[in-house]
């Protein structure tokens, strides 16, 4: 019998850029916010599903990946580190 893993791509968008002063994910790389080109390269990827990550500043970067079939879950102790997010 053959065993069907699942793989996940799982962005994590959560931080408050604090050393840049402005929400990194919203940074534009070659015309686009920075976590939309994340996020569509992840959707790209043989991966089953993709989750994104928010936290810090997720009222503005929610709606630049709203229109994208992902899974967002809001991260609301982000302040606490990477590791809250995973």
């Amino acid at each position: 019998m053959t065993e069907h893993r699942s793989v996940h791509a799982i962005v994590l968008a959560a931080g408050g850029s604090t050393r840049l002063q402005t929400p990194k994910q919203l940074l534009s790389w070659r015309g686009q916010p920075l976590i939309r080109r994340v996020v569509e390269t992840a959707l790209a990827s043989p991966c089953e599903r993709t989750i994104v990550v928010l936290g810090a500043h997720a009222d503005r970067v929610r709606p630049v990946i709203a229109d994208l079939p992902v899974i967002v879950v809001e991260n609301h102790h982000w302040q606490d580190g990477k590791a809250s997010s995973i």
